[in-house]
């Protein structure tokens, strides 16, 4: 998997097997507080510990069989937008506390979270973090 810190952005480069990492502040819009990437051939992203990020847009990274998210230390993160996935995406949420209402918008075939209290779950969920027994509606 390729990765890039802050101070890298665009565009995003991807390992031969469709990868990314980002590690740090990596917003591109609204003071760092959204990221938007268009990555057509993307499947494989990893986000750590950004502590700005609300909104990840991912839209643009074209039509895929699947996705595979891990989503690690990003406290703001309140909605995550899928491109189109004909088998959706797998969901890893890191948190460190229990986060405010996540609202995710495509195809999902599994969520996982591992909050601080150390309680995994997983299931698909109906837009919001419902997959997380602790999760707020």
């Amino acid at each position: 998997m390729i990765s890039r810190t802050s101070a890298e952005r665009d565009p995003l480069t991807l390992d031969s097997s469709g990868g990314a990492a980002l590690f740090g502040p990596c917003g591109n819009g609204d003071q760092g507080r959204r990221l938007v990437l268009e990555a057509p051939g993307l499947r494989a992203l990893d986000l750590h510990d950004d502590s700005l990020l609300e909104v990840l847009d991912l839209r643009g990274c074209g039509g895929q069989h699947h996705l595979h998210l891990q989503l690690d230390r990003l406290p703001q993160l309140r909605e995550l937008h899928l491109p189109t996935l004909t088998a959706g995406a797998v969901i890893h949420l890191f948190q460190p506390a229990l986060p405010r209402t996540l609202r995710i918008q495509g195809r999902r075939v599994r969520n996982r979270c591992q909050l601080a209290a150390g309680h995994p779950a997983f299931g698909p969920s109906d837009g919001r973090l419902a997959g997380c027994p602790t999760a707020r509606p």
